[in-house]
């Protein structure tokens, strides 16, 4: 099964043929069809998330090889980057975090975001905004101005 080993900076990894998603995974990017047109950006995200441009163009999936996994798939891999870490959730969270940073959050599915997050009893949203509460024919750029973080 495991093509070939690397050993990274966060764990260990093995490279596997086509798409592979481990029984029981959560997939948190979206099905590979919405987000197909965002492949180049995907790769980038995910070559500095690996730090190794041979496993840029791949899916990941992010697991401690006991059950708990987590994948993100990339439209049109022909390979699959297993990541073996300690901690799944929390390497998982902190590639969800590098994507909101770079303003790749949208890759995600929002419901397999939503769960990933309560399975640890945390919010899916690190903020939202708060509409507050404006006439009908109050222009739209005061609607934007007037938003804040809750």
């Amino acid at each position: 099964m495991c093509r070939k080993e690397i050993q990274l900076k966060r764990g260990w990894a093995c490279v596997v043929d086509g798409v592979y998603v481990p029984e029981g995974a959560l997939v948190l990017t979206r099905p590979p069809g919405e987000i197909l047109a965002h492949r180049e950006a995907m790769s980038k995200a995910f070559f500095q998330y690996l730090g190794d441009e041979n496993l840029a163009e791949n899916s990941v999936v992010i697991t401690d090889g006991k059950g708990e996994s987590y994948a993100f798939i990339m439209p049109g891999a022909k390979l699959t980057v297993v990541l073996y870490v300690d901690d799944p959730w929390a390497e998982a969270d902190l590639l969800i975090r590098y994507l909101d940073g770079t303003l790749r959050g949208n890759f995600l599915d929002r419901r397999a975001r939503m769960l990933f997050y309560e399975k640890r009893g945390q919010l899916a949203l690190s903020w939202r905004v708060v509409a507050p509460k404006l006439p009908v024919e109050a222009p739209l750029w005061r609607f934007c101005r007037s938003m804040k973080r809750a």
